[in-house]
């Protein structure tokens, strides 16, 4: 429902630069105007465009925070399942569960202070059409993800979303993904973005090296 390529440019900035790759920031139609899951269609679009121009599957890299993250881990299981995965992905505290299962969302609610857990309702109510939450389009937790890349998620122990992670790592696994999960103690929710952080920059520099090591050369 917020952000844009606008916003996310220093951050997507910091990451490319420190891992040596060049970045592309979709600029997808948000909710509530366009409800899910348009995103996702526009999410597909991108990587189609980078597709037409000449790269291969294993050329790129998908990343993305917060709902972002789940567009991306969402993109990530139809790309699966068509036999065109990416090279990698990173999720950044990436929002994997619509339906709200998660036991963080009332167990960390006094202790996130960007994502106010009773607001939790309301932002699924804005952001859904009329698919249900537990679509796999809107909630990649419940994906299947056939012969996946490596991946790298990072989340705060102290965020609601702590749990989508957690629980998404476990299940990407299930399909045999090298999963990477690295928590930080106490970090608010996508603190990547505040790069004045030395956890913002311990972050991006881990992510930075993922990603420089997936590319690599065999």
């Amino acid at each position: 429902m917020a952000g844009s390529a606008f916003t996310h440019r220093g951050l997507a900035g910091r990451l490319a630069r420190a891992a040596g790759l060049r970045v592309l920031l979709p600029h997808y139609r948000l909710a509530p105007e366009d409800p899910l899951p348009a995103a996702l269609r526009d999410a597909r679009r991108a990587w189609e465009a980078l597709i037409a121009e000449g790269f291969s599957p294993s050329d790129i890299a998908l990343g993305g925070d917060s709902a972002g993250g789940g567009l991306a881990f969402a993109l990530l299981a139809e790309l699966c399942a068509a036999g065109t995965p990416p090279r990698a992905i990173i999720g950044f505290s990436p929002w994997t569960d619509l339906t709200g299962q998660g036991a963080s969302i009332t167990g960390n609610a006094e202790a996130d202070p960007l994502f106010p857990a009773e607001r939790f309702g309301d932002l699924v109510g804005f952001a859904l059409g009329e698919v249900p939450p537990e679509d796999p389009r809107l909630s990649p937790l419940f994906a299947a993800f056939p012969a996946p890349p490596p991946v790298l998620i990072q989340v705060g122990l102290t965020e609601i979303l702590r749990d989508d992670s957690l629980r998404l790592a476990e299940r990407l696994r299930s399909f045999g993904a090298p999963v990477t999960l690295e928590t930080w103690p106490d970090t608010p929710h996508v603190w990547q973005m505040f790069g004045f952080l030395p956890e913002a920059r311990q972050a991006i520099a881990s992510a930075a090296r993922f990603l420089r090591a997936a590319f690599r050369p065999s």
